[in-house]
């Protein structure tokens, strides 16, 4: 029966057609709306509002099953109705026919055509009954499509529960792989984190090392397992374990509990054991999980259980990764902490060499094979500059010299010979002039790094100009000594040869006896000169301190010095002004300051010598009215051996030491010396000395002690 004969039937009966419009058909529409409704948001992923919708689901069901039972209950009526009225009609019919046969006969034709009617009304309800049926029939079996779709859905609805549970649990997992710095701390939460998701016993971590390594499997983590499993290293695996590292696959295995376990877990008599690989970024195996479950049956959620274990294995890997960056960067930290420490050293090595370097008094320079020049320390600003010539060519550089300085053609030669190889090693002297002055410079010369790939040549300049000095100084000193000792000898030896071999009278044997004794003093005095400023240049000379008063010893010196060309004068402000100091070497300061006035002030008749006193500091000046002291010869002055080279002074004895003792013992006594000079007018030595208060002795205990040290000591107490 198709939709066409319902709508004609429909027409016929209004009611049927009010409650197929009004009722079924948006209750049907409702449903299709519903469903449509339901299978987008379980599709969308919304399955909160999805459940949420699911009780008014069943509310238009409700309604839909009510609206079909009015259906079927109007369908009911109609059926008895019509049956009702046939059953009416044959009545009258058979009336008719029983009390009117004659009218029968009269309408016999129109009882046939109402029985005729009666019988098609008859055919046409018992048509419309099956097409009412039929509709029944067809809204329950939609009724039933509708109910296997909505269970098909609450199916879905709840796969999809379980996939959004398994969804969570992994991103919850997720959560507990990050924020770690160190493998054991990521191991201790992400272990126990990934039992407790799947619902397992116990966890297994090993790992593979270098083949270089003599244990090459290790255990690193353990839970759920006895403590001989932690930290345990394997030089072999077998069974499962090594099928894990040679198939690359998860293996699972279903096994009996060994007697330890079986006491644990009582309830259990087989434990279920599953290996997953575990992969480097280039899907290589560097280990497996091994995750244990005390149960009899293999049914696992393997879907959640590959998703979690998978998150495990890359969090594992990226964690060993950081794992191993940590150790590099802390060896890496180390390597640095050494490097900085030996950059320290070698910075420190190298600024100590260049101050090494610098305060040489040698020039140093160097250049490389080819010659040219590589370094150069300050002190080769005395040697043509060639400190500023870093980076050009040693031998240009020497050629332009030798244009200049004619002395230095032969250092040039030896050098480019050295250079070329022909010369091993170099040693020239040679002279310059340098701001005016003279200078006398030796060269060295030698090969560095001659089995290297940095094969070079050192030069050292060495001034000599000092020991050239020195050396003349002291050829003039033995000359001058030789002078003086060949003098006195040669009168001792002269007169003690008359005295030997003459009679002579005894005013003349006395006159020659003093000669000989004065020639004799003269000679021990030169003697103990020199022996003096040794001793005293050598730290071993000894002072012995005590207050001595300048004014008395001043005077008893002067008395001393009778000479019939020079009158001596003393001037002092007080008949007593005090120092500490050995009145023995005071006295050999002033004779050589009297001495010196008296020598080199020929053409004078008196040498003036003051004392004074100011600031706590006593003077002693001895004062010449001579020839005067040259400009050029004042800084050398106090140095042994210098005498002034002067056409004047060549008839003036002397060998240059008197001026260089008395440096030395005034500065003994921690006082300074000096002098003012004025060619042709004369010259003023100074020297100055702090001056001693001596203490009140009312009410006081003297103790007169000869030994110094002691002395100093019974001062302090």
């Amino acid at each position: 029966m198709t939709f066409t004969t319902i709508r004609t039937y429909e027409d016929k009966y209004p009611s049927i057609r009010l409650l197929v419009e009004a009722q079924a058909v948006p209750a049907i529409n409702n449903l299709q709306n519903y469903y449509s409704t339901q299978i987008s948001l379980v599709k969308s992923g919304k399955m909160e509002d999805a459940k949420n919708r699911a009780s008014s689901g069943k509310l238009q069901m409700d309604r839909y099953r009510s609206v079909h039972e009015n259906i079927l209950n109007d369908i009911n009526k109609i059926t008895s109705n019509a049956s009702s009225a046939s059953r009416k009609a044959g009545l009258y019919a058979r009336t008719i026919a029983l009390f009117g046969s004659l009218v029968a006969l009269i309408i016999g034709g129109l009882s046939a055509v109402i029985f005729s009617r009666a019988n098609r009304a008859e055919t046409e309800l018992r048509k419309s009954e099956e097409t009412y049926r039929y509709m029944a029939e067809s809204l329950e079996i939609q009724n039933e499509e509708i109910i296997a779709q909505q269970e098909e859905q609450q199916e879905t609805l709840a796969k999809l529960s379980e996939r959004e549970r398994e969804l969570e649990l992994i991103s919850t997992y997720q959560e507990k792989l990050t924020g770690f710095v160190e493998i054991n701390d990521f191991l201790d939460h992400s272990v126990p984190a990934l039992l407790d998701s799947l619902a397992m016993d116990g966890a297994l971590v090993v790992i593979k090392h270098d083949d270089r390594s003599p244990v090459q499997f290790e255990v690193i983590y353990s839970a759920g397992y006895p403590q001989q499993y932690v930290s345990r290293l394997e030089t072999s695996l077998f069974g499962p374990a090594k099928r894990v590292f040679d198939e690359d696959k998860p293996i699972s295995r279903l096994r009996e509990l060994n007697g330890s376990e079986r006491g644990l877990h009582d309830g259990s008599a087989q434990a279920l054991d599953q290996y997953f690989p575990l992969h480097d970024d280039k899907q290589q195996v560097i280990g497996f999980l091994l995750l244990t479950k005390y149960t009899s049956s293999q049914d696992t959620n393997e879907r959640l259980t590959r998703g979690l274990v998978r998150q495990f294995g890359l969090a594992f890997y990226a964690q060993a990764l950081n794992e191993e960056r940590r150790r590099q960067s802390e060896h890496l930290a180390v390597l640095n902490e050494q490097l900085l420490k030996e950059k320290l050293l070698i910075e420190g090595q190298r600024d100590l060499i260049e101050s090494i370097l610098e305060s040489a008094h040698e020039g140093m320079m160097m250049c490389d094979s080819e010659g040219t020049i590589l370094f150069s320390n300050q002190r080769m600003s005395r040697y043509f500059n060639l400190h500023e010539h870093i980076g050009d060519n040693l031998l240009q550089c020497c050629y332009a010299i030798s244009a200049e300085q004619v002395s230095f053609t032969g250092a040039t030669s030896s050098i480019q010979a050295m250079l070329e190889g022909s010369l091993p090693y170099l040693t020239q002297r040679f002279s310059f002039e340098h701001e005016g002055a003279p200078q006398h410079t030796e060269l060295y010369a030698t090969a560095v790094g001659e089995d290297t790939d940095h094969k070079g040549f050192l030069f050292v300049f060495r001034d000599r100009t000092e020991e050239e000095r020195v050396d003349e100084m002291k050829n003039e000193f033995i000359s001058i000594v030789s002078h003086e000792l060949r003098t006195p000898l040669a009168s001792v030896l002269g007169f003690i040869e008359i005295l030997l071999h003459r009679e002579l009278s005894k005013d003349k044997q006395m006159r020659y006896m003093n000669t000989i004794h004065k020639e004799a003093l003269r000679l021990s005095n030169l003697i103990n000169d020199f022996l003096d400023l040794q001793r005293m240049e050598s730290g071993k000379q000894v002072y012995h301190f005590s207050p001595v008063n300048l004014v008395p010893m001043v005077q008893e010196v002067v008395d001393q010095w009778h000479s019939k060309e020079h009158q001596i004068n003393i001037h002092h402000m007080s008949p007593e002004l005090w120092v500490r100091g050995d009145v023995d070497r005071l006295r050999q300061v002033l004779h050589n300051l009297i001495s010196n006035a008296i020598k080199y002030s020929p053409g004078a008749d008196r040498v003036d010598v003051h004392v004074t006193s100011s600031e706590g500091k006593v003077s002693l000046s001895v004062q010449d009215y001579g020839l005067g002291i040259p400009e050029d010869a004042r800084e050398q002055l106090f140095t042994k051996f210098f005498r002034v080279d002067n056409t004047d002074r060549r008839q003036i004895g002397g060998t240059g030491l008197g001026l260089a003792i008395v440096k030395e013992i005034v500065e003994g006594h921690y006082g300074t010396i000096g002098f003012q000079s004025e060619m042709g007018a004369g010259s003023t030595f100074t020297l100055e000395l702090d001056e001693f208060e001596l203490s009140s002795m009312d009410g006081k205990i003297v103790i007169f002690e000869d030994d110094d040290n002691l002395a100093k000591l019974i001062q302090l107490h």
